[in-house]
């Protein structure tokens, strides 16, 4: 257990096992004193605030683990007057990875495919903005996912919502098989 887990239990282990880092996930959170919002000390008085120990996963985990999880509660959104903190990820690119290569597959019918990009967000709510090589390609709620064919070459995916929190990876497409033939 860590600091700020809310329950911790003294337990016998195998000497091997004391080297096992603490738990990374239940982090102190600070919120408004309606308990909605998130703030910090740059727009909420510490008097004001609500303390609280957090379940708090990566963007990226998290969207797989509430599907078996319905009662995992996201962490509330900084209150619009504040700024979001450093490493507080909200946003995240699942696929491609950075620096990944792509190689587009023919179907049976011999159409080439398309490659499903896809994003997660820490609020269900949120709208994320899509844009490959600086172009503008549109905008996602709900399900952030994004069918696109980019031609061989390198690329540049950028991602972003409303409150300007931007993600980026580098992908290449690789040529496919009918044009290099």
């Amino acid at each position: 257990a860590g600091p700020d887990c809310p329950k911790h239990s003294l337990q016998y282990v195998p000497s091997g096992s004391l080297s096992s880092s603490m738990c990374p996930y239940h982090k102190m959170i600070h919120l408004d004193a309606s308990g909605q919002f998130r703030v910090d000390a740059e727009c909420a008085s510490p008097a004001d605030m609500q303390h609280r120990s957090w379940f708090l996963l990566p963007t990226a985990i998290e969207k797989f683990y509430r599907l078996n999880h319905p009662d995992y509660e996201s962490v509330p959104p900084f209150r619009n007057d504040c700024q979001q903190g450093e490493g507080q990820g909200s946003l995240a690119i699942l696929y491609p990875l950075d620096k990944q290569k792509i190689y587009l597959p023919f179907d049976f019918t011999e159409q080439q495919r398309k490659v499903n990009f896809e994003a997660a967000h820490s609020q269900s709510e949120a709208i994320v903005f899509w844009h490959l090589d600086e172009i503008y390609l549109g905008q996602t709620s709900l399900i952030h996912q994004m069918e696109l064919q980019p031609p061989p070459g390198k690329h540049v995916l950028t991602i972003s919502d409303e409150r300007g929190t931007t993600r980026t990876v580098h992908f290449e497409m690789l040529g496919n098989k009918k044009e290099d033939d």
